[in-house]
């Protein structure tokens, strides 16, 4: 439920864009790039903080993991357009619930970023002549 409204937030958003074309895609992408974002988050605490083997050194793995998040968000939201339904839901909220979802919704992209970013500043701090 709480994946949708992140689904039904998007989309709410690339609809009130200049192009209003495809926005289910768009929302599909805009949740794909937040786990490529969180996954490579995990990855590089990990590296800073242990010094081993992530996931960006094996860009075979990287991409079949991206390629495998892309075909479960296909079957969760465009497959059969089951992101009709999933907008209808959505769309009947109280509009103070659903202010509470933006708020959310908006916390959650913006830690996820920062905490991204926060982690290649990590990761920049390394002496990497010591590390190999």
């Amino acid at each position: 439920m709480i994946y949708n409204y992140l689904f039904f937030s998007f989309y709410r958003f690339w609809e009130k864009g200049h192009s209003r074309w495809w926005s289910e895609w768009k929302a599909i992408i805009s949740m794909i790039f937040l786990w490529i974002a969180l996954i490579s988050t995990i990855c590089n605490f990990h590296f800073y903080y242990f010094r081993t083997i992530t996931l960006s050194d094996y860009p075979v793995f990287a991409l079949m993991l991206c390629a495998g998040i892309g075909v479960i968000h296909h079957f969760l939201f465009t497959h059969n357009d089951k992101w009709k339904g999933k907008i209808v839901q959505f769309k009947s909220l109280e509009r103070k619930i659903d202010t509470l979802g933006i708020i959310a919704v908006i916390l959650l992209t913006a830690l996820i970023i920062v905490s991204l970013i926060y982690s290649y500043y990590l990761l920049g701090s390394i002496n990497w002549s010591e590390v190999k």
